[in-house]
């Protein structure tokens, strides 16, 4: 089954797709949208499925509520590492506005731009995480790589706290990106508060029926709301039986794309392509 899950402050998403994989007594558990220890927020994972709806999933574009501080600046770009004070100009202080930053903003930070992650990351360096090289001290240069922010709005700014919305596509670094402004602002820039709020259409103000667990929300998502778009195809007990075997497609005279099948005691992913309806994999 699907879950949607409110990440709490302090712990990996690996633990928190732990504990629920104990508490949901389930032999595997699937996660997408990993958020730092620092972070809170919106994740989903899965029971007994299929990493194969991770690429789905991972697509959505991801929407956070954050506040930036610009009088400072850190190792990690948030609060895991120590915050460095930033000696600033007096007239920056006096006289940055909301305006100017946005001005900055609009000018820098939307639409395509090239991203460099921070060493704090989890991304792989020579079959290593690169977050455990760093605290280690070991220094490295990380590629940069194209990101999408489509939407970067300021809700409030009192000198230096900014409190922003920001959507962006897979990949991209919130951190990242209060590094960069800090920067052009002659400033600095690290994350105080991050919260992930929505996951494409699925938010956390979602008429969710809440559980909790210790400090974990979760609540099970239907795959129709999670993929409203994707078609539910009615098969035969044999249609059915011969794609979960999974060993030859059937025919069909579906659009090429992705269709969910429902079992008696979970659902698979199908993919129609060229005329063939091939069976990807149970998800739930």
């Amino acid at each position: 089954m699907l879950y949607v899950v409110k990440k709490p402050l302090g712990i990996s998403s690996n633990l928190v797709a732990t504990i629920l994989k104990r508490v949901l007594k389930s032999t595997k558990m699937g996660f997408a949208g990993t958020l730092d220890p620092l972070a809170t927020g919106l994740m989903i994972v899965w029971t007994d499925g299929s990493p194969r709806l991770f690429p789905l999933i991972e697509d959505f574009s991801k929407t956070y509520h954050t506040t930036i501080r610009l009088d400072g600046t850190s190792d990690s770009y948030d609060l895991e590492q120590p915050v460095k004070p930033v000696e600033i100009d007096k007239n920056i202080i006096e006289n940055l506005s909301q305006s100017d930053i946005e001005k900055v903003i609009q000018e820098n930070f939307l639409w395509t731009i090239s991203q460099t992650p921070p060493n704090y990351s989890a991304i792989w360096v020579d079959g290593k995480r690169a977050y455990d090289l760093a605290r280690k001290g070991h220094e490295m240069e990380l590629k940069s790589k194209e990101r999408i922010i489509e939407k970067f709005e300021i809700i409030s700014y009192t000198w230096p706290s900014i409190n922003a919305r920001i959507t962006v596509s897979h990949g991209t670094y919130i951190r990242s990106l209060a590094r960069d402004l800090g920067s052009i602002l002659w400033t600095g820039g690290y994350i105080e508060r991050l919260e992930r709020f929505s996951l494409g259409h699925i938010a956390l103000d979602g008429d969710f029926e809440w559980r909790k667990h210790n400090d974990i929300f979760y609540a099970h998502l239907p795959h129709e709301i999670l993929f409203p778009e994707i078609k539910v195809l009615a098969l035969t007990g044999d249609e059915k039986k011969h794609l979960r075997l999974g060993s030859t497609p059937l025919s069909t005279e579906q659009k090429n794309g992705h269709y969910f099948v429902v079992y008696d005691d979970s659902y698979g992913l199908l993919e129609a392509k060229e005329g063939l309806l091939f069976p990807i994999k149970n998800c739930v």
